[in-house]
């Protein structure tokens, strides 16, 4: 009874949810820093798996393109609010957000491989919401941008939304354990970064205090 109320409310939560919470999740992931948190390649995933098993009552091509607008779209932000923000955010110092070991971190890859860092950050978490933000602040051509970022982005969203179709498609049982799925999934994706960061958060208290 437990297992059929659990998955009779995470289909009812995804149903509600649909499109609009794929789009604020990923928009939210690809070009703030709240995304650092957030599970956009795991909800990509299951998107793409409950519009197989027929849990999302939704086509597979407005899954596609709402993952890649919205994905886009918070990219474009992420430059915005780095070119528009950037002494602020040069001279910001850390908080339980900003954490400037992100930037050193994205800057050193951004220095190695140029463009490309947009292609190749879309598949690392802090990287794909730091990167748009950061080549705001360094002022990256437009253009190159642009250019990159639609590619990145046409690999990244597409190819994980069409990974959990794919194993829909050639699982179609595992519709009878979608609620544990969902959950190991959304505890790899979330539990790490937030412990992590409540780690750091305690032992910066022990040294303060």
């Amino acid at each position: 009874m437990l297992q059929t109320f659990l998955e009779m409310s995470l289909s009812e939560w995804i149903q509600l949810g649909g499109l609009t919470l794929l789009f604020i999740v990923i928009f939210l992931e690809c070009g703030t820093l709240i995304g650092v948190f957030l599970p956009g390649e795991s909800l990509l995933f299951v998107t793409g798996l409950s519009c197989k098993i027929g849990i999302l009552e939704k086509p597979l091509s407005a899954v596609l393109i709402t993952a890649f607008l919205a994905g886009i779209l918070g990219t474009l932000f992420g430059y915005y609010t780095g070119a528009k923000s950037r002494y602020k955010l040069i001279h910001k110092k850390d908080d339980w957000l900003f954490k400037r070991r992100h930037f050193a971190k994205t800057k050193l890859v951004f220095r190695r491989y140029r463009r490309r860092s947009l292609l190749i950050g879309r598949f690392f978490p802090v990287l794909r919401s730091v990167l748009p933000i950061f080549a705001g602040i360094v002022r990256m051509h437009f253009g190159w941008f642009l250019a990159y970022s639609l590619l990145g982005m046409s690999v990244w969203s597409q190819s994980f939304v069409l990974l959990g179709y794919w194993l829909g498609e050639v699982m179609p049982e595992i519709k009878d354990y979608f609620v544990y799925a969902v959950a190991g999934l959304l505890a790899i994706s979330i539990v790490p970064p937030l412990l992590k960061y409540v780690l750091q958060f305690l032992r910066k208290g022990k040294v303060v205090g």
